[in-house]
């Protein structure tokens, strides 16, 4: 990479060992990500270069942490279950089942689906604009020239980043992530982005890339578990 070096670790005790270093500083990735693919504002980025207690970023990382464990992930794992279980009890017992063209295609968009169910409650966004998680898919295929190509010639993957956007943001705006049946990955963490005033199309480009964190491995992954 011109006048870079790039490692791969891909072992799991030395990827482990590398998160836990004190000497291995990854927030220059994140900002750089930030900056790069969700296109994060020059006042949201001064905001999560800010290091220490009451801080932006260390705020969100602890609201992560403590809802992706307990019942917070309880509660998103029943929700994602519930949807699937609705999908698959519709095909019926008494009929032929469902066909589907493209079993990779069906398998992602059910799970996609159920993931921001899970994310969003019954007020989840994407119910009504499905072309929305389209465009998440779309994003992953283009993201690979957002991180190594000048962004002009990488737009397609910002006009896909921004679609979503779209579908994101009049769920904010109206502050739907304030129902009970909310997540408390999605509620933690908005409330921090209030808290710090990162509002509007700043907290939706956060929030793509976090369900673009959430989808793009696991959801592969279980395909090929399934073939």
């Amino acid at each position: 990479m011109l006048n870079q070096k790039n490692y791969f670790i891909f072992s799991p005790y030395l990827a482990q060992q590398a998160m836990r270093s004190r000497n291995l500083d990854f927030d220059l990735v994140g900002l750089a990500f930030a900056r790069s693919v969700a296109s994060i504002s020059d006042q949201a980025m001064a905001e999560r270069v800010k290091k220490g207690p009451n801080t932006y970023t260390t705020d969100t990382v602890a609201a992560i942490k403590s809802s992706l464990t307990g019942t917070g992930l309880h509660g998103m794992n029943t929700a994602m279950l519930t949807h699937v279980a609705s999908q698959l009890n519709a095909v019926g017992f008494n009929d032929d089942g469902i066909r589907v063209q493209n079993m990779w295609l069906w398998m992602r968009d059910l799970m996609t689906m159920a993931t921001v169910e899970a994310f969003y409650g019954h007020a989840n966004p994407f119910r009504t604009d499905p072309a929305g998680l389209k465009a998440l898919w779309d994003f992953d295929s283009a993201l690979p020239a957002m991180l190594f190509m000048p962004p002009a010639l990488a737009r397609a993957g910002a006009r896909h980043r921004d679609r979503i956007v779209q579908t994101l943001l009049p769920y904010f705006e109206a502050e739907l992530d304030k129902n009970t049946d909310v997540s408390s990955f999605v509620a933690s963490r908005t409330a921090v982005s209030r808290k710090y005033n990162v509002l509007g199309e700043d907290l939706c480009r956060g929030e793509v890339i976090n369900i673009w964190v959430s989808t793009a491995n696991s959801i592969p992954a279980l395909f090929w578990t399934f073939l």
